[in-house]
């Protein structure tokens, strides 16, 4: 059995695989009769759009 500090652990996915799924919608706002919002992409270098 290994032991790791408390909170740690092996993984078999690194964090950049972790954030690249990780695409959330935030401060969405209406416009007019529409909703916008804007969103973070990691995998295309971190860029956001709307």
């Amino acid at each position: 059995m290994t032991t790791t500090p408390y909170g740690a652990w092996p993984s078999p996915l690194s964090a950049a695989q972790v954030a690249a799924g990780s695409v959330v919608p935030s401060w969405p706002r209406l416009v007019g009769d529409e909703v916008w919002w804007s969103q973070m992409r990691p995998a295309e270098g971190g860029r956001v759009v709307v």
